[in-house]
């Protein structure tokens, strides 16, 4: 499988190439197409294999169709993270996504300390 089967525009194509990826990873041959096609999706891979780049590239497909399209895929995205560290940092250079996202954290916060 090519990225082009994915169903990616050229410009994002492009961008992938320039970048250096000329094949997708298993989890982003799976996830991409069910992603664009506004289905839940819930995958599971190790740490190196592009899970990041499986709903980041068709979330930017999407957005750059427009406002219009963008808002009829009006679902909520929800981005886990394997660490409260990684998790907060998500938003970052994102100002405009700030008042929109939530980082929760499990039994211990990020400096390690129980909730209480």
């Amino acid at each position: 499988m090519k990225f082009s089967d994915l169903g990616l525009s050229d410009d994002i194509l492009r961008a992938v190439a320039d970048a250096g990826y000329t094949t997708p990873t298993p989890i982003q041959s799976k996830a991409i197409p069910y992603v664009l096609m506004n289905r839940d999706v819930l995958g599971c891979a190790q740490t190196g294999t592009g899970k990041t780049a499986s709903f980041t590239l068709p979330m930017i497909e999407i957005l750059s169709h427009g406002r219009a399209r963008a808002r009829s895929h009006h679902d909520p995205y929800l981005a886990g993270a394997q660490s409260c560290d990684l998790a907060d940092r998500a938003p970052d250079g994102r100002p405009d996504l700030d008042d929109r996202t939530l980082t929760p954290h499990g039994s211990a916060g990020p400096d390690g300390e129980r909730g209480r």
